[in-house]
């Protein structure tokens, strides 16, 4: 009985020691220990908020300015938007990488248009390069230096600087379209970006009735010359052209259709969503 007595004991004291040993990770400790150690290096997510918020408003902001000064159709007003837009996307993608975040929607979701848009934009810049073959090359380049008696530097493009200035403003909307598909990913703020556009037009075409009552002719505080060949009373807030101002006020309803079609055919626009 003493023997068996130990035999017992000693099996228990061999099966304890087994079950104290370190035991082999398996697949499913493994993933659950990533897991844990990705949620902790993870920002929470109310600091993340935050942060889109901001850039959010921000967005609203530069896209209350765009208007302004006649109507964004001159230089200095593309050379300002050229600075906010892909400015606030630098700033947006830093505070991705410094929070360790993802972008909300992948690059590789829209692949086949950023394609398209990176083709668009090396075509642009070979249009402009004067390192192309002659063949390739306007004739008014070779007209230019048959004139002037001296070789000139020719491209495809007629007019470089212009075409500069269209590259600067392909740029300049890929950036509000990349802000608002990232900012806007969730249905709140893409109702707060359609509703703060709709709020932002609605103010300026109350500026514009105000103007044309109290300064009739004018755009801001300029003489507008456009004016001499439309009846006195044309509203045209911030833009020189009355069909560009009555274009861009038509926006709203579209945005409003839209929202409908998206959220139910009986929710009104809402303030604040």
């Amino acid at each position: 009985m003493k023997i068996v007595s130990w035999s017992w004991e000693g099996s228990r004291v061999r099966a304890d020691a087994r079950s104290r040993a370190p035991q082999p990770p398996t697949l499913l400790n493994r993933e659950m220990a990533a897991a844990q150690l990705s949620a902790a290096k993870r920002p929470p997510a109310k600091n993340a908020a935050s942060t889109e918020r901001v850039l959010l408003w921000a967005f609203i902001a530069w896209l209350a300015w765009c208007p302004f000064w006649f109507g964004g159709a001159v230089l200095l007003a593309w050379g300002i938007n050229a600075v906010l837009f892909p400015g606030l996307v630098v700033i947006y993608e830093l505070s991705l990488l410094i929070r360790g975040a993802r972008h909300p929607v992948a690059i590789r979701q829209i692949k086949l248009p950023a394609a398209l848009f990176v083709a668009v934009v090396l075509w642009i810049l070979v249009q402009n390069a004067t390192w192309t073959p002659n063949w390739m090359h306007h004739p008014i380049w070779q007209m230019t230096a048959d004139a002037l008696g001296r070789p000139v530097e020719g491209s495809i493009s007629v007019d470089r600087e212009l075409t500069s200035l269209a590259l600067l403003r392909l740029i300049t909307a890929a950036s509000v379209f990349w802000l608002a598909l990232q900012l806007c990913r969730d249905a709140s703020r893409a109702n707060l970006l359609l509703v703060s556009i709709a709020a932002i037009i609605g103010a300026y075409a109350a500026y514009g009735l105000v103007a044309a009552w109290l300064m009739p002719g004018r755009v801001l505080w300029f003489k507008n010359a456009y004016l001499l060949i439309w009846p006195r009373g044309v509203v045209t807030s911030t833009f020189v052209n009355p069909d560009s101002f009555s274009a861009y006020a038509g926006m709203p309803f579209h945005y409003g259709k839209a929202y409908r079609q998206t959220s139910g055919a009986t929710r009104p626009l809402m303030w604040p969503p």
